[in-house]
């Protein structure tokens, strides 16, 4: 019980690293998934075998390999909804919107409406690459689903 408010106190909502299997609330899986070791063991090789398929694009690192970018997605009233995405900067928002709608909405190719934007003056086009979406650390952008449709 909550001393103050004489409520049970909510239980700790946890998710899973998908990686290694281990539990944690949101804040620590964040820090877990920058240190996790079958995460970066896998990414490692991920990254070699990208650098002999490809040749390097516009939207690359140093060594000609396409940035990824690490995104929490979280429900904004049940905030026991929430994924950790590793995503490439070139990805569109449209390709994270298929995606959302096939994992999450549980409704891939439904016709649901859906907009990127930060809704105090503007949508983002779903023509906008995530690394042009999310230029810096802490940017956020809104995501809204099934608008009306």
């Amino acid at each position: 019980m909550d001393r103050e408010t004489k409520r049970p106190r909510r239980k700790a909502i946890k998710g899973t690293c998908r990686f290694c299997d281990k539990n944690l609330t949101p804040t620590p899986l964040t820090k877990h998934l920058a240190t996790c070791e079958k995460r970066l063991s896998l990414n490692k090789k991920s990254t070699e075998d990208h650098q002999a398929a490809s040749s390097a694009s516009s939207s690359t690192t140093e060594d000609g390999l396409s940035r990824m970018l690490h995104l929490l997605v979280n429900d904004q009233y049940r905030p026991m909804f929430f994924l950790h995405l590793e995503v490439r900067e070139d990805t569109t928002l449209g390709k994270l919107d298929d995606y959302l709608h096939e994992i999450w909405m549980d409704c891939g190719g439904c016709g649901h409406l859906s907009q990127f934007g930060d809704f105090g003056s503007r949508t983002t086009p779903k023509s906008t690459t995530v690394g042009d979406a999310f230029r810096n650390k802490g940017d956020e952008l809104i995501y809204l689903y099934d608008m009306g449709s």
